[in-house]
């Protein structure tokens, strides 16, 4: 979802910036949440939360799969510095966003 979100925010005319990037994460993992919570029935917030943290654990999967691949073949100083702030802005945005789209469905 995110990556139909960011390929029609470029039809647009919506550059890659960082404020962009974020923004089409809460929105893609807010409707994950709605959708899960509208599903799920009963408590909705818990499960559009739990959506998010699918989302995190697939991520860090795939980042953790790529970089040992690089690490293995070039060794641990080809990869980068792990950026702690952009981390956690994007795991809380990812919370924040299924949350809300969880407490949406709730109301709805």
């Amino acid at each position: 979802m995110q990556a139909l979100f960011t390929a029609l925010g470029g039809l647009v005319g919506l550059g890659s910036s960082g404020v962009v990037d974020y923004a089409i994460l809460f929105v893609a993992l807010g409707l994950g949440g709605y959708v899960t919570g509208s599903l799920a029935g009963r408590l909705p917030i818990f499960y559009g939360a739990l959506a998010a943290v699918a989302y995190i654990f697939v991520t860090v999967t795939y980042t953790a799969t790529r970089e040992a691949v690089v690490a293995r073949q070039q060794g641990l100083g080809v990869l980068p510095a792990i950026d702690f702030v952009q981390l956690t802005l994007q795991d809380v945005l990812a919370m924040l966003g299924a949350s809300v789209g969880g407490w949406l469905a709730g109301k709805t």
